[in-house]
């Protein structure tokens, strides 16, 4: 339906595209103070949301919440490992200091071994050995950590794939029940497409940090490794001068690791704030834009209407979950109807939206001046309006001029209703 009405916009369907438009008695769309609403009780932010998606600004912003969600995703798993004790942490620049000096005490020291220490003994394989043993005993552990976090990643995965198919035709159903009461069959597999999508996403979000964390293990996993292939080339000393050696090389390697980590920690927060600034920049800025442009196009409507004499509708956007919309220094009736038509003529014309629908309780409140032209307004686009109105006679000539021309459905008392007779009259 989308494609054929060109409203094919991102995340945009076409019931969200046109029922905010649908302005008739009965549904919660004709409150004038709130001419995005498509529901009681529909937050806010849904409207705003729907408003963006139709003037094709929403892409851009998801893009953005994409990135952020994303850096958010990175920052969790990175705390976690460190939670975990994945990783050397620590918490505090002035850690962060000390740790830098006593790293220079121990480099020196380190120095001052290899330049005074003697030839290596035959005991130095064995004591490598130990080393290394120590080492595998910590390679293992991250191994089977990282298998335990693949595999559940490899779960989620299987289940992502599996496509579940809802039943859209219950022809061979009825066949055999003709009596099955449908509707709680459709409303039932709606349901559970709905359930099926929010996991779908939950599912992706588990993944996502799945894999980051599996990345930090496998971090560590090269490290340790790397360590065991540096014992090789460790230099021959005397067994007390090795130990010594081993000892100050691993307090060494954990506090720059805890300094790194530390700046990696740093580095991720800075990119979350920095994603996160840009994101309530961008949306500062396109919802400005948008709002600037809707005032401006209700300026012009406004001013047809009452040749410039009257104060326009203004809508105001604070952010993507609040707006107001009234007539400054005009709150009767006629004008907040008034409004809402012109917002809805402003939105028809500015973007995608194909059609606009007003029952006659928007304009019988309206003076009939104004009403001739907002009908000269409904009749300038080439897209669809359908309006009703009742008493015809009472309006100015050239408005009835314009309804006679326009008029697709007359109904009238007496033989010219829409099924020949009127329903409610006593037989």
């Amino acid at each position: 339906m989308s494609s054929k009405f060109n409203l094919d916009l991102p995340d945009l369907t076409f019931r969200n595209a046109i029922s905010r438009f649908f302005r008739v008695h009965g549904r919660e769309t004709l409150d004038s103070k709130l001419p995005l609403q498509n529901a009681a009780k529909e937050p806010m932010r849904a409207g705003v949301d729907g408003l963006l998606k139709l003037f094709n600004r929403h892409d851009e912003i998801k893009r953005q919440k994409e990135l952020q969600e994303n850096a958010k995703i990175e920052e969790s798993a990175f705390k976690s490992a460190q939670k975990h004790k994945y990783l050397q942490a620590i918490s505090t620049k002035d850690a962060y200091k000390t740790n830098e000096q006593r790293m220079d005490v121990l480099e020196k020291e380190i120095e001052a071994l290899i330049r005074t220490s003697n030839a290596g003994f035959a005991d130095l394989d064995t004591i490598i050995t130990a080393n290394a043993s120590e080492l595998r005993q910590g390679l293992s552990i991250l191994q089977k950590e990282y298998i335990c976090l693949a595999d559940e990643l490899n779960s989620i995965t299987i289940v992502q794939e599996k496509r579940l198919v809802f039943e859209k035709s219950y022809e061979e159903l009825l066949e055999f029940f003709p009596n099955t009461n449908l509707s709680k069959l459709v409303a039932n597999e709606q349901f559970h497409e709905k359930t099926s999508k929010l996991l779908k996403a939950q599912y992706k979000k588990r993944e996502d940090a799945l894999q980051k964390q599996l990345n930090l293990v496998a971090e560590q996993i090269a490290r340790l490794e790397m360590k065991l292939a540096e014992l090789e080339n460790i230099p021959t000393v005397t067994h007390a001068v090795l130990n010594t050696h081993a000892e100050k090389s691993a307090e060494l390697q954990l506090l720059r690791e805890s300094n790194n980590n530390y700046d990696k920690k740093i580095a991720l927060v800075q990119r979350l704030k920095e994603v996160t600034a840009e994101l309530d920049e961008l949306v500062k800025r396109v919802i400005s834009d948008t709002e600037t442009i809707i005032n401006a196009k209700m300026v012009e409507f406004n001013d047809f209407i009452y040749n410039g004499l009257r104060t326009s509708p203004k809508l105001t956007i604070r952010d993507s979950e609040h707006y107001t919309f009234f007539t400054p220094d005009d709150l009767g009736t006629g004008s907040m109807h008034k409004g809402l038509i012109v917002f809805d003529l402003a939105i028809l014309q500015m973007t995608q939206l194909p059609i606009l629908v007003h029952d006659s309780i928007l304009l019988k409140q309206i003076e009939d001046v104004a009403v001739e032209k907002i009908l000269q307004l409904y009749t300038e686009t080439e897209k669809q309006i359908f309006i009703v109105l009742d008493k015809q006679d009472s309006f100015t000539e050239t408005a009835q001029e314009i309804l006679q021309e326009t008029a697709v459905l007359n109904l009238y008392p007496n033989g010219g209703e829409l099924f020949g007779r009127s329903w409610n009259h006593k037989e």
